[in-house]
């Protein structure tokens, strides 16, 4: 399914791009510093001109909108984010293949160009203020294990940006001057506003990829390279597209299949405009339309103009051959770049609460993947050692370590495990310079106040003797087992997104008495929290379940009849 996917998305980018977009001579010349670092063998790169971009006639109306905010907001907002945003010039984001025999994740880093310097040690105070220090090929990288991110000053104006193990094999590469990418770096160094460059051979593509592709257009998918670029120096933007090929034959079958593909895009294109038509004139004698179907009549009068738009192109698209390339140009009217940029602000403001909501329903899916694991680990070890696992405590019955450093070797950490000292407790010399390297899997994505080695996820644990009680218990001699929770794996809460943090370490956890009121949960999802079961399985609750029903939820031996969904 995933070979079908990527095929098909593969051709539908190409014939597309080729349809709706010559160039001149490659430049030449040195590249600029930030150009110079990215690898002529990478399997691709986009270059963008920001500082350009900011001061093109497209972005006035969003300049305005910025400016209207007045010196003091301006000056205001200056003051609290450095670098300045006005002295990045430049951006590049790089992609490297993996190395030819190796299997593995592609390398992405960006590379930001500024045009004054900055203080690189104020920069990691602010954005890793955790980091560790490595060496790689002699240079310097700040790790945070905290967020993952990584940061490489090659000198006071460029920063490498990304994942931290991107940047390390980024500037572990030997460098390498020449490769597929090579013109289309000249290109980016020319002054062109947007390059976006694409080594196809760089790129380990299975040969299944395309088997669900047409014959006659798989002649279109053997292109080596493909750059796309957007030159915005003239008032009306420049939009074009180049797609390089091995040698005469290739060419030759490309322009056949390209010339097949546009009778099968204009075939494709029937039944959309049917349905656009089916719209505007199914109706048409009948009057005015309700102002609810209007939205509906609008899209149908403008998706019919595109259609005819897109059959007029497909009747003649601005293809040209140049060399063993293929080449397509378009202009863009500036009136249409303005009227983008003037909808920026409004797009944004529309687009906020919705992407809030993608971002918390990711961080919520994330939790709930912690949870999972957590979970997991509780099970294996309750099959290791025939209890599920309680807090470390010294011989007098002491607690010295949370269960979360317990079950560190059934969570793939036991490199970290081993570093404790378990007959010590927490905050000993030894153990405490290990609450920084709390793993990822404690830590909840969105959680209202994330501090370094904090974590909310935690059990509830009654006092000694307490009927009834929670799977977790002050007596050092209690070992719960799932046998004892009488009321049901599946309806006995393992471990919660608790209000408030501990250090991950450190044996503390929610209190609980049957008697007195719950203690406070959730506060970083909204409209409720995510919780692990006994059973193994993760559920999100809802802020509005009855206190009787989450009271008989944390319960392991009750005896109520508890619905989580109440």
């Amino acid at each position: 399914m995933f070979t079908r996917i990527f095929g098909m998305a593969t051709l539908a980018v190409l014939v597309a791009s080729l349809a709706l977009v010559p160039t001149s001579a490659q430049p030449k010349g040195d590249l600029p510093s930030d150009l110079a670092m990215v690898p002529g063998d990478a399997a691709g790169f986009v270059h963008i001109r920001l500082a350009d971009i900011w001061k093109h006639d497209m972005m006035k109306g969003m300049r305005d909108t910025v400016q209207s905010a007045g010196i003091k907001a301006l000056t205001a907002f200056e003051k609290q984010v450095y670098p300045s945003p006005s002295t990045i010039e430049r951006a590049t984001v790089v992609v490297l293949a993996p190395k030819e025999g190796e299997r593995g994740e592609p390398v992405i880093v960006g590379i930001v160009r500024f045009t004054e310097a900055f203080d690189s040690d104020k920069i990691v105070k602010l954005y890793v203020p955790n980091s560790v220090t490595a060496k790689a090929n002699g240079k310097t990288l700040y790790g945070d294990k905290e967020s993952g991110l990584g940061i490489h000053f090659p000198d006071d104006k460029h920063m490498i940006v990304g994942p931290a193990e991107a940047v390390e094999a980024f500037i572990s590469r030997p460098p390498v001057l020449k490769g597929g990418i090579t013109s289309a770096l000249q290109t980016a160094a020319s002054g062109t506003t947007i390059v976006a460059a694409v080594n196809v051979r760089a790129i380990p593509i299975p040969p299944q990829a395309f088997k669900d592709i047409p014959e006659n257009l798989q002649p279109l998918l053997k292109a080596e390279r493909i750059m796309l670029t957007l030159d915005m120096k003239a008032a009306d933007p420049v939009l074009t597209l180049r797609a390089g090929y091995a040698g005469e034959t290739s060419i030759a079958e490309a322009e056949e299949a390209l010339k097949a593909a546009a009778i099968m895009a204009k075939a494709a294109l029937g039944q959309p405009r049917q349905q656009f038509e089916n719209t505007l004139y199914g109706n048409a004698d009948a009057g005015p339309r309700p102002v609810k179907e209007l939205p509906e009549l609008f899209g149908a009068l403008v998706g019919l103009g595109g259609m005819n738009q897109l059959d007029q192109l497909l009747n003649k698209p601005p293809i040209k051959r140049d060399g063993n390339d293929l080449t397509a140009t378009v202009t863009i009217p500036k009136e249409l770049t303005q009227m983008s940029a003037l909808s920026v602000p409004v797009a944004m403001g529309l687009l906020l609460p919705a992407v809030q909501k993608v971002r918390e329903a990711a961080a919520r899916s994330q939790g709930m993947n912690n949870l999972k694991q957590i979970a997991l680990a509780f099970h294996n070890y309750e099959s290791a050692y025939g209890t599920l696992p309680t807090d470390i405590y010294s011989k007098d019955g002491k607690p010295l370590l949370s269960w979360r450093v317990a079950i560190l070797p059934y969570m793939e950490q036991d490199n970290l495990g081993r570093q404790f000292k378990m007959d010590e407790p927490w905050d000993s010399d030894n153990n405490k310079k290990l609450i920084a390297m709390m793993p990822k899997f404690y830590m909840v994505a969105n959680a209202k106040n994330p501090v370094a080695g904090k974590t909310y996820y935690q059990g509830f644990v009654s006092k000694k003797g307490a009927m009834p009680r929670s799977l977790f218990s002050e007596d050092s001699t209690v070992k719960s087992t799932f046998v004892n929770i009488t009321d049901g794996t599946s309806n006995t809460i393992m471990v919660a997104e608790a209000a408030e943090a501990v250090d991950w370490s450190k044996p503390a956890d929610m209190p609980f008495d049957a008697k007195k009121p719950l203690p406070r949960l959730g506060g970083h999802s909204t409209g409720g929290f995510n919780v692990a079961m006994c059973d193994g399985s993760v559920r999100f609750i809802r802020d509005t379940i009855n206190p009787k029903t989450l009271l008989a939820l944390i319960t392991i031996n009750g005896g109520e009849v508890a619905n989580i969904d109440d």
